[in-house]
């Protein structure tokens, strides 16, 4: 009877083992099945991010994009494709209105002006994985996640040049300023030292007339 007792306990232990193995394995395996969907999101979005730079910003420097921040989520997006003339009695206005996976990212890039001048320029992007498009905040309908990470980044978007560029351009007004200045002082010493010797000349000369 013992014995029975003891093999029932034991098989029941096993299970209960195995069990608890297999959970803890598809917690593990769901975990790294969630991070490498989410890295892939995030490189489709880097691709994206960079052609859409080239495309949109003027003087964008190749492949300086940073993203500094991300979140991945899931929000409805509503676009007005025509837009309704208020001067007809009628509804003109065209939307379009779609579910969509979206990252929502913080990132800098570069502007490159003149070779040398540099300006940073941070800003907020949105990109709908699922129609491969970037949208604007205001066309993404109540979503609490987003409107978070928006607050969040709003007041550290800016456009200014980067400090060695600040030096280059203040070694530059200087030489401007610097460089004319130079000549005239180098130019007027210059003068001075070659007339000394055809004073001395002439004044000879004219002693020499008057006796």
């Amino acid at each position: 009877m013992n014995s029975m007792f003891k093999n029932k306990f034991v098989t029941v232990g096993m299970k209960f083992t195995i069990s608890s193995m297999a959970i803890i394995s598809l917690f593990f395996l769901s975990g790294s099945w969630n991070v490498q969907a989410e890295e892939n999101v995030n490189s489709i979005f880097n691709k994206a991010l960079e052609k859409h730079l080239k495309n949109n910003m003027n003087y964008y420097d190749p492949n300086s994009v940073v993203v500094e921040d991300t979140i991945v989520t899931n929000a409805h997006i509503k676009k007005i494709i025509t837009a309704d003339d208020p001067e007809t009695d009628e509804n003109e206005e065209v939307t379009e209105e779609y579910d969509s996976q979206i990252v929502v990212a913080y990132a800098k890039a570069s502007q490159r002006r003149d070779s040398f001048f540099l300006f940073d320029n941070t800003d907020i992007y949105y990109y709908a994985v699922d129609k491969k498009e970037f949208v604007d905040n205001s066309q993404i309908v109540g979503n609490d996640e987003i409107n978070h990470f928006y607050h969040k980044y709003a007041e550290q978007t800016y456009k200014k040049i980067q400090p060695i560029s600040i030096f280059i351009l203040m070694l530059m007004l200087s030489l401007i300023i610097i460089v004319p200045i130079l000549i005239m002082i180098f130019h007027n010493k210059a003068r001075g030292t070659v007339g000394f010797p055809r004073n001395s000349i002439i004044e000879e000369e004219s002693k020499s007339i008057s006796f």
